[in-house]
């Protein structure tokens, strides 16, 4: 519905506002609002990554079904591709567990026992909010 006619509509009803409605489409950003299952596919029972709460992915399409495909990149080390996190430290905030490490590339060469990787998969729209809208 476009804004306008839902403005007609709400005025109809003596609605005073109508809430902006945001799309998620490829590109947006979205947080995890709560420990999140990264699986192979919308509604898959293999899980390849839990997302911790306030992880950030991107949304690589339109969501189909409440499931969206998402990728998240981050660093790992090489001897043990169990945790990602956002930086190349031990230290740094962790972004997920990974369950299977061989669902993660390599964006660049690995460098001083850390990997730069990608992970690909399906997450449910209902745990997620959108942080930054593509468009």
């Amino acid at each position: 519905m476009q804004l306008k006619h839902a403005r007609m509509w709400a005025n109809s009803l003596s609605i005073t506002s109508v809430a902006k409605i945001t799309v998620i489409q490829p590109g947006t950003v979205l947080r995890a609002t709560t420990g999140l299952n990264v699986r192979n596919k919308a509604n898959g029972a293999d899980v390849l990554a839990t997302l911790i709460a306030g992880a950030l992915v991107t949304a690589l399409a339109s969501p189909a079904n409440g499931w969206v495909q998402v990728s998240v990149t981050g660093r790992c080390p090489v001897a043990s591709p169990v945790t990602l996190r956002y930086e190349d430290s031990e230290k740094s905030l962790v972004i997920a567990k990974v369950h299977k490490t061989k669902s993660l590339v390599d964006l660049v060469p690995a460098m001083g026992g850390w990997r730069f990787v990608r992970l690909t998969g399906f997450c449910s729209v209902r745990f997620t909010q959108i942080v930054q809208p593509n468009g």
